[in-house]
């Protein structure tokens, strides 16, 4: 073997191999943490995004309640005093930025809505209402509406005098933020 071809080999014993070792460690090493910190920060969106989520859905519950847990409430819906409900419930887009309302008398005819979906006739069969019908005063989650997924409040329209009596449903949405002005 020649002397060149012995140098050429001992470079390659002595650099070029603990270079790749190195750069694979390296390259490992370095992957291995990335992994981690999308992990954590995965983790940390998600648990985030299920906090907001559950401060919607309280404020949700919160709106729906204000407006149903209401004597005044309970006796415009048994009389079907559309014009008072208007009068007083419409307003819960003002008061707590909903995009869309509806109000229901106790068998799911639709009584009066607001904003940027309208619901008329018979509502026994949406998912959300089945579940107050079932029992359930006060509720929120998301529903996939017309214009895309909505944070939905429904609940009860009771009588707080001991028996709660159930006279109709009032449920409110907030659409997702689209990227335009919600009020233009």
């Amino acid at each position: 073997m020649s002397i060149r071809v012995r140098i050429f080999l001992v470079l390659i014993a002595f650099a070029l191999i603990p270079v790749i070792i190195g750069g694979g460690i390296t390259y490992w090493a370095v992957n291995n943490d990335l992994s981690k910190t999308e992990h954590e920060q995965a983790t940390f969106a998600a648990q985030a995004s299920s906090k907001t989520m559950s401060v919607i859905g309280r404020n949700m519950e919160q709106a729906v309640k204000t407006y149903g847990f209401w004597d005044e409430s309970f006796a415009a819906f048994q009389t079907k005093d559309v014009s008072w409900i208007v009068e007083n419930v419409n307003i819960a887009a003002d008061d707590f930025e909903v995009d869309f309302g509806f109000t229901a008398d106790a068998r799911g005819t639709i009584l009066n809505s607001f904003g940027e979906e309208s619901y008329s006739g018979d509502i026994t069969n949406h998912p959300l209402l089945r579940r107050a019908e079932s029992g359930e005063k006060i509720l929120s989650g998301i529903y996939q509406a017309q214009k895309g997924l909505a944070f939905v409040g429904v609940a009860q329209v009771l009588q707080k005098q001991g028996d709660w009596r159930k006279s109709g449903l009032y449920r409110i949405r907030s659409l997702p933020y689209r990227g335009t002005n919600r009020n233009s």
